[in-house]
């Protein structure tokens, strides 16, 4: 399975602009898988956001509620149950962040809380899993997202589900909504992952659940010849030859979309 993961790697940093490792996300529902994983035991407190920073730099670790600097994300990935004052807004409002009670207890209502008992998470680069992951996350550009919601339509049909609130970007937005719904999700992150982790501002994120991955790859993979104009298939044709795949299905000079527009002056009859 190790190899599968690491060929599912490269072919998806084959056809995306990626800058940074693809991160697996794993939940661990209980004290024996927490030990069986394979990550390292973190030692200290940290933000979620931070975790995944550390995933996408090339670390293996496990977390447990203990390891939690973020209350937030604590309550996001279900180590925490959510306090009255949130679920009705007043904390929200307190912030600033809304206009009013009735709009910040809608928002914090809508906001996805895992459910599920969890007893630790392992966040870890893909290529690095022995067993298969929940969530996938990476770090791409707009154009990326596009690609994946491109490819996402191939395999699956445009009906998407997005949720974004610009806030909990790493936490709920791009884990905990795609392990519960089964829905890939877009994030444009949150003021407070950018600040901690540094990323850059045209950057964003997608949550992956792991059960769509294949099909994604699949989307990416079909997709090439009829929307990848040639500077960006000759860029893709190279990454894949560069990691063993074979690249000879690209067709260069060819796109759905040829002949398609027209411009200039209507001639008048």
């Amino acid at each position: 399975m190790c190899g599968l993961y690491k060929r599912q790697t490269d072919l998806f940093q084959a056809f995306l602009p990626l800058e940074r490792d693809l991160i697996g996300i794993r939940f661990l529902r209980n004290k024996q898988e927490y030990e069986e994983c394979g990550g390292q035991e973190v030692r200290y407190k940290m933000p979620y956001c931070v975790m995944v920073k550390s995933a996408s730099a090339g670390h293996d670790i496990k977390v447990k509620e203990d390891n939690f600097g973020c209350k937030a994300s604590a309550r996001a990935l279900g180590f925490i149950r959510p306090q009255k004052s949130f679920l009705d807004g007043e904390d929200g409002l307190r912030f600033g962040i809304y206009k009013d009670l009735e709009t910040a207890g809608c928002s914090s209502r809508h906001i996805t809380l895992c459910d599920r008992k969890v007893y630790g998470i392992q966040l870890a680069p893909l290529h690095k899993f022995t067993k298969a992951p929940d969530v996938i996350i990476c770090f791409t550009n707009p154009y990326g997202a596009m690609r994946l919601v491109q490819a996402h339509s191939y395999s699956f049909g445009n009906k998407m589900e997005f949720k974004m609130g610009g806030l909990q970007a790493m936490c709920s937005e791009t884990t905990a909504y795609p392990y519960l719904s089964g829905n890939m999700n877009i994030s444009m992150l949150c003021a407070g992952t950018r600040n901690l982790c540094k990323w850059k501002e045209e950057e964003l994120a997608a949550g992956i659940p792991y059960a769509r991955f294949e099909g994604i790859l699949t989307g990416l993979w079909q997709t090439v010849n009829p929307l990848e104009r040639d500077g960006k298939k000759k860029i893709i044709q190279e990454k894949l030859t560069a990691v063993g795949e074979d690249p000879t299905g690209i067709i260069f000079g060819k796109n759905y979309d040829d002949n398609l527009y027209e411009f200039g002056k209507s001639v008048r009859r």
